[in-house]
């Protein structure tokens, strides 16, 4: 005999229609969960002014698009950027196909344009631009994997490789351009002296740099390491006489880059390395590789105060100082390697030399390669929170 629902049918109605509610409700959780973890696939438009302003705007579409619908996107995305530069010839209009997984694989393809090029064929650009090609994945220990695939002057393409590790700490510190050498000297024990608070381990490297440059126009870099044990002996005696490497770019006549890295031997000579790279090749400026103002989570930003000492009123330019560790702003880079060593003999820190540009830490590839920093590759995630964006979906 059939059990009997002791229920009234108004009852029954009522439950069944709150049961297909919730079987509904729950179905887009389990979707949005599952979105999360998936590949994703944007196109990145960036607009860059000479003072170094960018404009950026991301557009999102299905990962699964073909190429050729990829290019025409692009050509479409190109043609509206262009209108928003056309009285601004001097602007370059960088473009990346973005790929990435959270948490797993990224992968870049970018290359860079300016406004004459557009109006002549939008169509050769997205086709023929050299394109600059980076992949980012973890390996089995958990540090990030970075190679960087650049077209050469012979057709050829050049690979550099980097290995970041996510236990590497990053600080910078954001200070005015005409801040004093004495002052920026003394900025940098201190955040020395922080930053041996934070470790642990006696075997970790702390890296000091100093940027001092101009997007587009020029750099110049300088970097000293150093181990806790040499701090806590004495912070003074690190930075007034860590051995420095010293790094400056400058463009020529013909716009090829010219970096020349400045090195001290132990037994106190000093070399020079030479590299001439041509951008419109290898896809990059100037400044492209700092990825300043783009910083790791967990990394602190601090602004000091200008100089009392000040003794004009100049349009402050950047500076940076981090821990691992940045000073930033623009001076005069030196033009010979003559000119270098009158500079600074090595016994005392080049920020105490009064006009002594300010600089930081490049890393360096073979002879034939361009010094690149490891932080070359934009990491996707912190840009979407650190840059307003512009937003557009195709379905």
């Amino acid at each position: 005999m059939p059990k009997l629902s002791s229920k009234k049918p108004d009852e029954q109605k009522e439950k069944s229609k709150s049961e297909d509610k919730k079987s509904i409700s729950e179905a887009p959780e389990k979707s949005k969960d599952d979105d999360s973890k998936r590949a994703k696939k944007m196109i990145r438009i960036i607009l860059r002014k000479p003072n170094g302003d960018e404009q950026v705007e991301d557009l999102f579409i299905d990962p699964d698009t073909k190429p050729d619908d990829i290019n025409e996107t692009i050509k479409q995305e190109l043609k509206n950027a262009l209108n928003k530069v056309l009285n601004d010839p001097n602007a370059k209009i960088i473009t990346k196909i973005i790929d990435f997984k959270p948490g797993e694989l990224e992968s870049i393809e970018e290359f860079e344009t300016n406004p004459e090029s557009l109006q002549k064929d939008f169509d050769e650009i997205v086709k023929n631009a050299p394109r600059t090609k980076t992949t980012k994945k973890k390996d089995t220990f958990g540090k990030t994997i970075i190679q960087i695939f650049r077209p050469n002057r012979d057709g050829k393409e050049m690979v550099e490789e980097f290995v970041e590790d996510p236990k590497q700490a990053v600080e910078d510190l954001l200070i005015d351009a005409e801040t004093k050498p004495e002052d920026i000297d003394e900025t940098i024990r201190e955040e020395l002296k922080k930053a041996l608070n934070r470790i642990e381990d006696t075997n970790t490297i702390i890296i000091s740099k100093v940027i001092d440059y101009k997007p587009g126009e020029e750099e110049t870099t300088e970097e000293f390491e150093t181990d806790p044990e040499s701090v806590k002996k004495s912070v003074s005696d690190v930075v007034r006489n860590a051995p420095r490497i010293k790094t400056t770019k400058q463009k020529d006549l013909l716009g090829n880059i010219i970096t020349r890295i400045f090195k001290r031997k132990p037994d106190g000579q000093e070399t020079v390395e030479e590299i001439i790279e041509d951008p419109k090749i290898t896809g990059k400026d100037i400044g492209d590789d700092d990825n300043i103002g783009r910083h790791p989570v967990d990394s602190e930003i601090v602004t000091i105060p200008k100089s009392l000492e000040r003794l004009d009123e100049k349009e402050p330019k950047q500076k940076f100082v981090e821990d691992s560790g940045k000073v930033i702003g623009d001076d005069e880079m030196p033009k010979s390697f003559d000119e270098f060593v009158n500079m600074t003999d090595g016994t005392q820190s080049v920020q105490e030399k009064k006009d002594e540009p300010i600089s930081t830490k490049l890393e360096f590839g073979q002879p034939n390669e361009m010094p690149s920093s490891k932080d070359t590759v934009d990491n996707v995630l912190v840009q979407f929170s650190d840059q307003p964006t512009k937003e557009k979906t195709i379905r």
